[in-house]
This record gives structure tokens, C-alpha cells and sequence, in this order.
């Protein structure tokens, strides 16, 4: 099958993203806690985490992100390992960043406190979309974009196992 859709990132610029996105943590971090966002933040998170040479805990979260038979609600934990260790500086990534919700939500299961305030989030692109919300950036990215349409593959479902970043076309609702 030929895929005919658009590329977002290729994945030369994926690699570059993830070095550049590296660099800046080690500048700025010594002993991190990477919590990634399943399901589509495991092959942002692992290309990563190869980047950082330095002493780093891996953990998951997976967040039911706002969409059950396709009508919004509010972001749910449901799965998170291990728990959070003060003495690590932690970071918190998934691959796309659109409204900041899912992000903040996972950001704010940190007890109150200083490794609250201290922690960082990360996504590899923020989308800046007209209908979603003003919100902060995250702390590191890659690329800023308002491209229109679904972006998938670089293990973003449907396609997780395309190589690259593909934008599909918004699909019609049906009647």
C-alpha cells in the first residue's frame, strides 16, 4: 500500500528534534524521571531517552486523554508506575501537545509542593490550533506547528509503526 499522505517530520527531523530536546535537558537536569504518556509517547520516549546520557528513571502513565465515544471530559489517570520520588528532577513527555490538558493533568498528580513546581513537561510537537485554549508551552519541544488534520505514526495510533510524522485529513462526521 502507498501511503500519499502528507509528512509532518521526517525521520531525519524526528532525530534532529530528539537531539536538540536531549541537549536541553542535560543542561538544565542531572537525575531525571521521565514519565511517558501511553500509549503515544513510547517511541518519542525511548528514541529520548537513548539521547540522555546521564542517570534516568523511566516511568509510565496512562491517561484516559479526554474522549470516550467521542464526546470530551476531563483527562483520568488510569495506570501510573512507580510512584513519585522527591529526589528526582521529573519530566513529564508525550509525542503531540495540543490544548496542554493531558500534560497538566499528569503534571498535578505530584503531590503540592516543590517537586510540583519544579517538574517540566515535554512534547516533540505543540500544535497551535485556533479552537483550542491559550496555554503554556511546554518546557521543552520541538516543533511548533498549526498544520490542520490528524497526525499519526512515530507511535501515534492509528499508524504507530510509520517511521515518520504523517498529517491525515480531517475525516467527515458521518450524519
Amino acid at each position: 500500500m502507498i501511503n500519499n499522505d502528507p509528512i509532518l517530520l521526517t525521520t531525519e527531523q524526528l532525530r534532529d528534534h530528539v537531539e536538540e530536546i536531549a541537549c536541553k535537558i542535560k543542561a538544565e537536569s542531572h537525575y531525571v524521571c521521565v514519565w511517558i504518556l501511553l500509549h503515544s509517547g513510547f517511541v518519542f520516549g525511548a528514541d529520548l531517552l537513548r539521547q540522555l546520557d546521564m542517570p534516568v528513571r523511566t516511568a509510565f502513565l496512562h491517561i484516559d486523554r479526554g474522549y470516550t465515544s467521542g464526546k470530551p471530559h476531563k483527562p483520568r489517570l488510569r495506570y501510573a508506575h512507580p510512584k513519585f520520588d522527591p529526589k528526582y528532577e521529573h519530566i513529564f513527555l508525550d509525542v503531540v501537545c495540543e490544548t496542554g490538558q493531558t500534560l497538566q493533568f499528569a503534571k498535578s498528580l505530584i503531590p503540592p509542593g516543590p517537586v510540583r513546581e519544579q517538574a517540566k513537561l515535554c512534547s516533540l510537537v505543540v500544535r497551535i490550533l485556533p479552537d483550542n485554549p491559550k496555554y503554556p508551552l511546554p518546557d521543552y519541544y520541538g516543533l511548533k506547528t498549526s498544520v490542520p488534520g490528524f497526525l499519526t505514526g512515530y507511535g501515534m495510533a492509528p499508524h504507530r509503526h510509520w517511521p515518520d510524522v504523517r498529517i491525515l485529513p480531517k475525516r467527515e462526521k458521518k450524519p
